[in-house]
């Protein structure tokens, strides 16, 4: 049971980020997304095996929003 719940929490913490990823950017600024948790989602993408594309495009809307942000936090 434990697997189960540890796989599906991996789930949802993907398609949590997976969302992030869809959102626009001006999305992302209204609704004040901390870069702290674009981080996350990147991390999150990266442990649950996601494409390389997937993570490229979450890490540059992640960079735009810092910049207008003035905040550097990605790595």
């Amino acid at each position: 049971m434990d697997a189960l719940k540890k796989v599906g929490g991996l789930f949802s913490r993907k398609q949590k980020a997976l969302n992030l990823l869809n959102k626009s950017k001006q999305e992302l600024l209204n609704k004040k997304i901390l870069p702290s948790k674009l981080t996350a989602a990147i991390e999150r993408l990266k442990k649950a095996g996601a494409s390389e594309e997937q993570i490229t495009k979450l890490t540059a809307k992640a960079r735009a929003y810092e910049v207008f942000h003035g905040r550097n936090t990605v790595r």
